[in-house]
Formats: C-alpha cells, structure tokens, sequence
C-alpha cells in the first residue's frame, strides 16, 4: 500500500491509495510527476498484544509487554491498523499471561503463579531488578502495585487426614488440599511458617 501523510511524516497516515489511479490524480493535484518517485518507505513496525484475561488490546512500538497505546474501543483499534499498515482485522494480536503476584506476610520474597496468588510458587523474584523485568514482560507497570499478600490459614476436619489450606484466612473454606507432607511443608516454608504441623485449626 501507499499512503499520503499531510505533515510529511512517513508514520502518519492521512490517506491511503486503493489503487494506481487514484494515486496519479492525487500526484497530478499535488504537481507530482504521475509515477513512482520520491516514496518513503517505512517498514511496519510494532506489534498488538493483550493479556490472556482481559479483552484490551494494546500496542507497542517495540515489543509485547510495553504499553505505547490503549485501545478504547473497536474504532480506534481498527483506524490505528489502517494508519500502521496492517489490515483491518484481530491477527497477529500477542497473548500474554498477566498471573499474579504475591508475597507472604512476613517475607520479602515476591512470588508469581500462573493463576493461584498462593503457593506452591511457579516463579520467585529473588531482586528488584528481575521482578521489574517479569512485569515489563507480563505487560504490568513498572511498580509494586498489584501484589497480594497471603495470610490465609491452616486447617483439618477431626478424624481426617487431609490438610486444607483457606485463603481467606477462615477454617473450613478449601482453598486448596495438600497431596503430601512435603507439599504441605514447601507451601509453609513460603510462607514463613515453621516446618511442621502447628497452627493447623480443627474442625
């Protein structure tokens, strides 16, 4: 495609030519000679990408994750694609896993999990510096927003084996059963509770 910018900025697009005739008249009205000459060409660039767990669509200049413009509506999405070279339709859109991120109370470590904000970990961020990188490639600002922090609690119904964890913090809602001692032990550990059976509540 050829396209027409009024500013002279090869980015801009003001009109875009559908065919080769109406691309001389535009030429001839311009005092242009009626041929090929003096096309910038500008590569298309950029990409759209959205998490996996909203409709947004975003669109970055560089890669995935990096938010340069927010599309407000169907319209706007479409004319931006136009504008950019691409065709007016939902290809090529990037899908990103936002997850969650989450601390225990007492610790310092952030943890990140695909869908759970609660042990077992899928990631540990051990620094600053790699926890900003694992949300500019998730697509989350560059802060600490968006952290939860797990309290919860430890429970069992009497005469039963199984240990229930409630993230909600009251004895009774299933959050999530442990298979194992050692599941149960890892999930503890991240959390910052001694490595045993204390504070389990009995129902």
């Amino acid at each position: 495609w050829v396209y027409w910018s009024i500013t002279g900025k090869p980015d801009q697009t003001d009109f875009k030519f559908e065919n080769a005739e109406v691309y001389n008249i535009h030429r001839k009205k311009h005092g242009w000679p009626a041929d090929w000459s003096g096309i910038v060409t500008n590569p298309t660039v950029g990409c759209y990408w959205k998490h996996l767990e909203h409709p947004t669509v975003y669109y970055s200049q560089t890669k995935p994750g990096v938010k340069h413009v927010t599309f407000a509506d169907e319209k706007v999405y479409m004319e931006h694609r136009f504008n950019h070279g691409f065709e007016k339709n939902w290809n090529g859109i990037v899908g990103i896993q936002r997850g969650c991120y989450w601390k225990a109370e007492k610790l310092p470590h952030i943890h990140w999990n695909h869908k759970t904000a609660y042990p077992p970990a899928e990631v540990t961020l051990k620094n600053p510096q790699e926890f900003m990188k694992h949300r500019l490639e998730h697509g989350m600002p560059q802060d600490w927003s968006d952290i939860k922090t797990v309290k919860g609690c430890y429970w069992q119904k009497n005469g039963e084996a199984t240990i229930w964890w409630a993230e909600d913090g009251k004895a009774g809602t299933q959050t999530f059963a442990f298979p194992n001692a050692e599941v149960y032990m890892e999930h503890r550990r991240l959390l910052g509770f001694p490595q045993d059976f204390s504070g389990v509540v009995k129902i």
